[in-house]
């Protein structure tokens, strides 16, 4: 994977991994995390649609796909 703008972009296949999900934009140790054990740690400030801010950890599918793991 390599930085390309927005996005981290893989050297071997077409999958793009955006640097900014639900308004927050996501630091390079994040991103590695979220890469290499396929999850992260509790993130602070992701926004919804109506603005307000959530608490969530990332997780990514077998499908490349990321999605939300809300706090207990």
């Amino acid at each position: 994977m390599y930085p390309k703008g927005k996005v981290l972009a893989c050297t071997k296949c077409s999958y793009v991994l955006f640097r900014t999900i639900a308004g927050k934009s996501l630091s390079d140790n994040q991103l590695k995390k979220l890469l290499s054990s396929k999850t992260t740690p509790v993130i602070k400030g992701f926004r919804k649609r109506d603005q307000t801010t959530f608490n969530a950890a990332l997780s990514l599918g077998a499908d490349g796909k990321v999605s939300f793991s809300k706090p207990r």
